[in-house]
């Protein structure tokens, strides 16, 4: 691939120290995460191992005594200037910073900050750098635990807001997650007809913890928004995404009112309703017999072309999964 370069965009703000106490270094990030995808040794191999050795080798001082500062500043001057592979691996140590716990609020700024723009550096939405990019996260990302893949939700509802491509990236993650609930494998990432969602069926609801019942569902409202709001359509439409994924079918929602009916009379706990009654509200705004329904009517217009920013007073009910 050649390489990517990013417009003129400023570097990370420089941040005023703490009266409390500076920054801490990018090291002590990891002291007290457990998930040893999280961990400092799998960090500090990807970033010293991996596409991008070259430069980190080559920064002033060892990155783990970098305060999270200059270490989210010296990433971002990195991908100024970037082929495929080097961004795919930036992506990746962005996720990790951004997943750990520590949300010392200047430091979370810089991490969600450095997440942002390593999504925005990429334009193109060509489908196979897509694949790639969902192929690549996964690979290190994925798993069969409820923590594996509510870290795979969190970062596929974080990236989904800034840009096009994280958008693109993190349809796939939902789509991902939804099969990986009813145990079947995806070959390629990439969008899909809404009709797909017909594998939920195939999901043992009754068998998941109360942490994945919430994460599944989560799932499938933030896919509608993406699929059926998509601010970015007319960049989908122009790298051949065809219109059918930007749109849902009666019988389709139709199925999954009677898939989240009977999901939720299966959970006796009470807590986890809050999440169905969004996503239920959701189906039934575009459950009504009307062709134009098969999208959001407040971010596009009857004959499905974006109509910018919601106007006034108007409510997005797709979009309330995302609170």
């Amino acid at each position: 691939m050649s390489e990517n370069e990013n417009s003129q965009q400023p570097p990370l703000p420089e941040q005023p120290p703490s009266r409390k106490k500076n920054f801490k270094c990018v090291k002590e990030l990891f002291v007290d995460e457990v998930h040893y995808k999280l961990s400092w040794g799998k960090f500090n191999r990807i970033a010293t191992m991996g596409a991008l050795a070259d430069r980190i080798n080559q920064l002033p001082a060892p990155m783990g005594t970098l305060s999270v500062n200059k270490c989210c500043q010296y990433l971002w001057e990195m991908s100024r200037k970037m082929g495929t592979d080097e961004l795919a691996t930036l992506q990746k140590l962005a996720c990790i910073l951004f997943l750990l716990p520590d949300r010392e609020g200047p430091s979370m700024t810089c991490r969600m900050a450095l997440m942002r723009q390593s999504f925005k550096v990429v334009n193109s939405l060509e489908p196979m750098l897509v694949h790639y990019f969902s192929k690549l996260f996964l690979d290190y990302f994925s798993g069969s635990s409820s923590s594996s893949r509510c870290h795979v939700l969190r970062i596929a509802r974080f990236i989904s807001v800034h840009s096009g491509i994280g958008r693109a990236v993190s349809v796939c993650l939902l789509w991902h997650l939804i099969f990986s609930y009813a145990e079947t494998p995806i070959g390629i990432h990439q969008y899909r007809e809404l009709g797909e969602l017909r594998i939920l069926s195939n999901v043992p609801i009754a068998e998941l913890s109360n942490t994945s019942f919430r994460c599944i569902i989560r799932a499938v409202g933030t896919l509608l928004h993406l699929q059926l709001c998509c601010p970015d359509l007319n960049e989908f439409l122009y790298h051949g995404y065809p219109r059918i994924f930007f749109r849902i079918l009666p019988q389709d929602v139709k199925m999954l009112r009677s898939w989240l009916l009977n999901a939720v009379a299966t959970t006796d706990c009470h807590h986890l309703r809050t999440d169905a009654s969004k996503l239920q509200a959701m189906l039934d705004y575009l459950n009504v017999p009307v062709l134009s329904r098969q999208w959001c009517l407040v971010c596009r217009d009857a004959s499905g072309d974006v109509i910018g920013p919601p106007r006034t007073g108007d409510q997005c009910v797709l979009s309330q999964m995302r609170s």
